[in-house]
């Protein structure tokens, strides 16, 4: 019943929330990169909404397999991953990098009922902020 009532007070398309969410930090932070980290390389990003693309907003992809290479030495502070394919846990942070979640759609606490197996039919996303290593 309280999943029913939190899903009726949500937006029909959640990849609204998510694109939203990206126009926003770009606006905030627009020296930052956006990296779609995924597991594999695919043809385009997965949130193709270009009426809420930030116009600067740098946007890369960042694999977590490691068969394909990533330029950890482009990656600054402020620089944000937003992770397309969501696992428990999360994946470990770049080499001399610490991650912190700015945004996730459902609430943690949500996400522990998982009745008739939704949560892999459903686009659950996450952004992590990455900060260098005190």
């Amino acid at each position: 019943m309280v999943v029913l009532i939190f899903r009726m007070l949500t937006p029909a398309k959640e990849l609204t929330v998510y694109a939203r969410y990206l126009w926003n930090w770009g606006k905030n932070h627009p020296e930052s990169t956006v990296y779609f980290v995924m597991n594999e390389p695919r043809k385009n990003f997965p949130l193709n909404m270009p009426f809420y693309k930030f116009p600067n907003q740098q946007q890369l992809t960042w694999y977590t397999d490691p068969l394909f290479m990533n330029d950890t030495l482009a990656l600054k502070s402020g620089d944000l991953f937003f992770f397309t394919e969501v696992s428990n846990p999360v994946p470990q942070a770049p080499p001399g990098f610490q991650m912190k979640r700015v945004f996730h759609y459902y609430p943690d606490w949500i996400r522990k009922f998982n009745a008739n197996d939704w949560q892999s039919r459903t686009r659950i996303y996450e952004a992590y902020e990455i900060q260098p290593l005190r």
